[in-house]
């Protein structure tokens, strides 16, 4: 397993980032990052937690592309997360905090015609509609992972991706840790393996493409850290017709998920419930004019009907980003991609450098004796299942040559029945942010 100690990433990465502006090589390539965004929370929704909180969250990234010859190419790639003015109770965790981590670092390898490609070392995927794998944007830390990527285009519009990993665990977990920003390597050891095969087909008639994949994870207890022993298998389908002016466009996903798993993380838990989950995704969007777009969306991610019995419904999403299906997460992050039936009425429009999107999404959850989003509030079984409305928006104002961003947004959530009759004390919950990005 590789381990490198923080300094000599930051030496090594100054070295690279010396050279190529001494040398000006052609085939090295130097980019990267910086975002600060500020947050507010007002109103707890989570069981725990306090009542308002406060967070200014930085993340800087550093990628060096070297391309040796034609075919081979090595690729690193630093990212530093990091949170200040934290409340005394602010739920830090870490999807905040990860301190100068190498999450890229591999060697690819591409064919003379460019329809085969191999991957080996550590890096960040995005795969199909990201719901499932892909690399976060707006949590302030990613998912990464190392082990093998091949991808292969056997005839024109199929792509097939194939992959063998061991997803990153990110380390420390102490909350004062994270705080201090105490560097320490994440853990890529074989307590969890993931693995998988999706192929697309981007050459059907009428703008349309599809997407089959199936995805496995297999994790199991170590020293360092308890699981819930998950044997799962994801199988999904997607069809969607690509967005152009003056045209309807939709999007069709679902899947299917089976296998073994534990109730809890708890080395006493030595009971395997029989999995059986499945979500559905649909919307369909009008853009009037290149410029403006209407959606209606619906989504419906089953739940765990009870904690009694030896099943377990609810949904695993793995690895993938709830953003921007469910709104903002940060210090908020209501909903999630669980225990979940809700429409979602959507509006974006862009105005020269502008663009901007506002949404309303009525949520009911799908079992009320499962937990809501990741509040870890739940009910009875047949209790209240209507949880509240969330509206949430953004507005982005893009710099010159579109190489910096700065963007305001917000979510508003009013509790339902189901809050009233199992968190009393919520009635509602706003979140606002303000983010400046920019990238060379």
């Amino acid at each position: 397993m590789f381990r490198c100690p923080c300094a000599a990433r930051l030496v090594v990465f100054l070295l690279v980032c010396s050279a190529s502006v001494t040398f000006a090589d052609p085939a090295l390539m130097l980019s990267g990052t910086f975002r600060g965004r500020l947050e507010s929370l007002d109103g707890q929704f989570r069981q725990v937690g306090s009542a308002s909180d406060l967070q200014l969250a930085t993340r800087v990234t550093a990628r060096v592309d070297f391309d040796a010859t034609e075919h081979w190419r090595l690729s690193g790639e630093l990212m530093d997360s990091r949170v200040f003015l934290t409340d005394d109770g602010s739920l830090v965790n870490t999807t905040m905090v990860n301190v100068t981590e190498l999450i890229n670092a591999n060697l690819r390898w591409t064919s003379n015609d460019g329809n085969e490609s191999v991957t080996v070392g550590r890096y960040t995927l995005d795969l199909g509609s990201r719901r499932l794998i892909g690399r976060n944007n707006f949590r302030n830390t990613t998912n990464a992972f190392q082990g093998l990527l091949g991808k292969w285009t056997p005839v024109t519009g199929v792509t097939v991706t194939a992959f063998y990993n061991y997803p990153s665990i990110i380390r420390p977990t102490a909350r004062q840790a994270l705080l201090d920003a105490t560097f320490e390597d994440d853990d890529r050891g074989s307590t969890q393996r993931l693995y998988g095969v999706h192929i697309e087909n981007s050459g059907l008639a009428a703008d349309l493409r599809s997407e089959a994949y199936w995805i496995g994870l297999d994790e199991s207890d170590a020293a360092s850290r308890a699981t819930a022993d998950r044997r799962l298998d994801t199988a999904g389908v997607r069809l969607r017709r690509t967005k152009s002016p003056e045209h309807w466009d939709f999007e069709l996903e679902t899947m299917w998920q089976w296998g073994t798993r534990r109730a809890t993380t708890s080395q006493a838990d030595t009971k395997n419930l029989d999995v059986r989950a499945g979500l559905l995704h649909v919307d369909a969007g009008y853009s009037f004019d290149g410029a403006r777009r209407l959606r209606l969306a619906f989504d419906w991610i089953s739940g765990d009907k009870s904690p009694l019995d030896d099943r377990y419904g609810r949904f695993d999403t793995l690895f993938g980003p709830s953003v921007p299906d469910f709104g903002f997460t940060g210090i908020y992050g209501a909903l999630a991609r669980a225990n979940l039936i809700a429409p979602e009425l959507r509006y974006e429009w862009t105005t020269g450098r502008t663009d901007a999107y506002v949404a309303w999404r009525p949520v009911w959850v799908d079992q009320p004796a499962d937990a809501f989003g990741r509040s870890g509030v739940s009910g009875a079984s047949g209790g209240d299942r209507f949880a509240g409305q969330q509206v949430h928006g953004r507005v982005r104002f893009w710099f010159a040559q579109r190489s910096a961003n700065f963007d305001v947004g917000g979510a508003w959530l009013q509790g339902g029945d189901f809050f009233d009759a199992n968190l009393p004390g919520f009635d509602h919950a706003v979140y606002v942010y303000a983010a400046i990005n920019a990238r060379f």
